[in-house]
């Protein structure tokens, strides 16, 4: 049963951020989800995320930012901050993705990817 209360509690934590955060924030003509699962999403954008925030909110997303986004001011703080649980944490930027279905994809910067192939063989999929 706790199980099943984690996984809704991340699904829960997911919809926030994007409801209650990016579509508040951020024009939707500025993003769009590609994919998303229970610990990870997936988006493209028009800009750096910082440039896209709508002026008239600017104050109140810098308010807001670091209850969701990991601090980055001071090393120690930032250590810490990884670890907590719901914090949205950068884990790979590129310029490009293909997402075939859920847990399908490949996304790429100049030289540099990464791909997922959930339930086929990697060594089938080489590129």
């Amino acid at each position: 049963m706790i199980e099943c209360s984690v996984f809704d509690d991340t699904k829960l934590r997911m919809f926030q951020f994007y409801y209650d955060f990016v579509d508040k924030y951020v024009d939707r003509s500025n993003f769009q989800y590609l994919e998303m699962d229970t610990d990870s999403s997936y988006m493209a954008l028009t800009d750096n995320f910082e440039n896209l925030i709508k002026p008239e909110l600017r104050k109140e997303y810098e308010k807001e930012k670091y209850s969701w986004f990991c601090r980055k001011d001071n090393k120690e703080v930032a250590a810490y901050e990884k670890r907590i649980p719901g914090k949205i944490k950068i884990e790979y930027e590129g310029d490009g993705m293909i997402c075939l279905c859920s847990k399908s994809y490949i996304t790429w910067k100049s030289t540099k990817r990464k791909s997922s192939c959930k339930g086929a063989q990697k060594c089938r999929n080489n590129f």
